[in-house]
Formats: structure tokens, sequence, C-alpha cells
């Protein structure tokens, strides 16, 4: 299976990109370069919007960084705490529109790009959705009502991600980088890696913790539900309500 993804999420902005804007989606650094490595300029709040300077990177976890401006420095911001606006329009036409970077993922293929759907969480699920390429919906009697899904993944919320569950191998998809039929060491070493520490572990099940942030001020949970060779069969990141 072949899937076209659009890192910079330019494909619903593309006769605005000099001009659209990010959003953040929690209390969020602004960096030097793209990763964690870079320092921080300033640490911002949930719901600045900030001038996008054209330009995405993805760094070594498979973390999509957007270039932005804020006041006049040039710096990199995450997509795990932010996103585009693709409901702005351009107030003039930009001189030059900047390339437009495509990844073909090949799952078949040895060098198959791995989206992680933890870039998603807390982002508009509408957006996300669009973005994802998922194609079914449906609707369901709990917190989460909204769901959009494909054979291997689906995202769930209100008006935003609060639920991701992935299962299947070969998906093309990972979640904080760990991925489907990982060892409880590469899954436990990849989840911690991400900041989530682990909480309980009975019968093939692990809990694993994430600090509260504005999407999810109770904090979040990775549920890792492992088949009876001890591999990774299913993730489920969700959201505490209390």
């Amino acid at each position: 299976m072949k899937r076209i993804l659009c890192i910079a999420l330019v494909l619903m902005l593309m006769t605005a990109v000099a001009f659209a804007d990010v959003i953040t989606t929690g209390n969020v650094n602004l960096r030097t370069a793209p990763n964690l490595n870079g320092g921080i300029v300033v640490a911002v709040p949930n719901g600045t919007h900030l001038a996008f300077a054209g330009q995405t990177s993805v760094d070594e976890r498979g973390v999509m960084w957007l270039q932005v401006y804020y006041n006049g420095v040039t710096c990199w911001v995450s997509t795990r705490y932010s996103y585009l606006n693709e409901e702005i329009a351009p107030t003039q036409a930009p001189t030059q529109a900047p390339a437009i970077e495509f990844i073909i993922t090949d799952n078949s293929g040895e060098d198959s790009a791995v989206v992680d759907l933890a870039d998603y969480y807390g982002v508009n699920l509408n957006t996300a959705a669009q973005v994802l390429g998922f194609q079914g919906f449906r609707k369901a009697q709990s917190e989460v009502p909204n769901q959009y899904y494909n054979d291997f993944a689906c995202i769930a919320g209100n008006d935003l991600v609060e639920m991701i569950s992935l299962s299947g191998e070969d998906s093309g998809y990972c979640l904080f980088g760990a991925k489907v039929n990982m060892s409880s060491l590469e899954f436990g070493s990849a989840l911690e890696a991400a900041g989530l520490h682990l909480f309980s572990a009975n019968n093939g099940v692990y809990v694993y913790e994430g600090s509260s942030t504005p999407a999810a001020p109770f904090g979040f949970c990775v549920n890792v539900y492992c088949n009876e060779s001890g591999l990774a069969a299913e993730y489920n990141l969700s959201t505490y309500t209390g």
C-alpha cells in the first residue's frame, strides 16, 4: 500500500503558505534547531499564534517541526504541540512559493517512512483525519464519539484528538516511536525516551503515563497489549478524565 504524505501539512495551504500561522496546542519551547538538541529560544503558552516561516523538518524520532518567527527571530516548534492553521488566508501573494516536500511511503520497502501518530494528539480531529487520509468514520456513544480509522489505526475525540489506537504490523505508523511487534524492552525504551514512565505491567498489559498538558489536564496514558510471544500487538493512547 502506498500513501502520499505532505510533511509540512502544507497541502491544505498551498495558496497561503507564506502567510499561514502556527497555533500551539500546549505550553511548548521554541528552539534554534528542529530537534530536542536545539537551544531553547523561549517558552510560549497554549494558543499562541506564530507566523509560519515556510520550512519544515523531521527529526531522528520521526517528529515533524515547523519553522516559525517569534519577535523577528527564526526558530522551530514541534508539531506534537502545534499545528498549521489551514483556515487563514494570505494578505498578499507570496513572492515565491516554498517547495512542498512529499514522502512516498511504500510499506513493502525497507526505506518506508513511519508516521508517528503521537504528533496528532491534541490536534483538531478533522484536520488530523484529513492529513492522515483516514477515510473511515463512525459515531460512538462514548467520551470520544467521533472516530476516524483505517485498517491499522484509529483517532477519536470530540473536537480534538483525545484517543489514538494502533495495531497491525508494517502499518507505516508508530506511537511515540513505539511500533507493533516490538519487545517490551524496545517499546519501553521508545516510550520512556518520549517522556512517559511505566506505571504498571500485568498479564501482558503495560501502562505508561504521560505528564499533564493543556490537551490532557489530568495526564494521559498509553496502554500496550502484548500477544502470547510478549510482543506489542496494540497500543492505545487515551486522555485521563479525572
